[in-house]
């Protein structure tokens, strides 16, 4: 029969957190050796990711608000969805920035579409 102690789990707790710790320290490294802090191209594609999504939540939002009495903006409402999703697919270029906007945006309905 094996004890577990509380000394135990404090060890463990104190190894967990210096793994937490190194990793952040390499990937900090990395982007610094890297440098893609510094690629300005690079920021541009973000920003451009960033409001191309935004203009598609603002539109999804929109047709959602019609979508109770016009047939015509429920589909818009799946095409944007649709739309949204294929930003958000991890093969997709800046998935992450695009994940990154619509949990910012913090709407419900969206948020079920990329989780």
């Amino acid at each position: 029969m094996l004890i577990k102690s509380a000394d135990d789990k404090s060890k463990r707790l104190a190894l967990l957190e210096d793994l937490q710790k190194s990793s952040l320290l390499r990937v900090k490294r990395t982007v610094e050796r890297l440098k893609l802090t510094e690629h300005q191209a690079l920021a541009e594609e973000r920003r451009k990711t960033w409001q191309n999504v935004t203009k598609l939540i603002n539109k999804y939002l929109k047709a959602s608000s019609e979508a109770r009495t016009s047939g015509a903006a429920r589909e818009r409402v799946k095409a944007t969805a649709r739309e949204i999703v294929c930003l958000t697919k991890p093969n997709a270029d800046l998935s992450a920035v695009a994940k990154c906007c619509i949990r910012f945006r913090n709407v419900p309905q969206l948020s079920r579409l990329v989780a």
